[in-house]
C-alpha cells in the first residue's frame, strides 16, 4: 500500500524523525518543524556559497586590475579586459546577494 505525505499520521512521522509531542504541539506545529529541518540544509548551502564569493571578491580586489581607476573606455577595451570586468561583476553580485 502506497502512502502519500498527507496520509501518514503524525505519530509515524514522530517515530521516524525522533520527535515526540510536547504540550501544545499540534499537527501544524509538527509539520512546520519538519519543513524547517528540510530547508535548513538549503540555507546552509546558500550561506556557504555567499562566503565563497566574498572570499573570491577579496582575491579579485588584490590580484585583478581595477579598470575604473585607470578610467578604461569600454568601447576600446579588449575581449580579455571585458572578460575580467564581467568576472568581477559576477563575483561581486553573488557576494552581495
Amino acid at each position: 500500500m502506497r502512502l502519500s505525505r498527507i496520509h501518514i499520521g503524525t505519530d509515524i512521522l514522530r517515530k521516524i524523525i525522533g520527535l515526540y509531542p510536547t504540550k501544545g504541539c499540534n499537527a501544524a506545529t509538527f509539520f512546520m518543524i519538519i519543513f524547517v529541518q528540510q530547508n535548513f540544509s538549503k540555507l546552509k548551502k546558500k550561506r556557504m556559497k555567499k562566503s565563497v564569493f566574498k572570499f573570491l571578491a577579496k582575491v579579485n580586489k588584490a590580484v585583478l586590475p581595477s579598470y575604473s581607476k585607470k578610467q578604461l573606455d569600454l568601447s576600446k577595451a579588449t575581449k580579455f579586459e571585458l572578460a575580467i570586468i564581467g568576472w568581477r561583476y559576477y563575483v561581486t553580485t553573488n557576494a552581495i546577494a
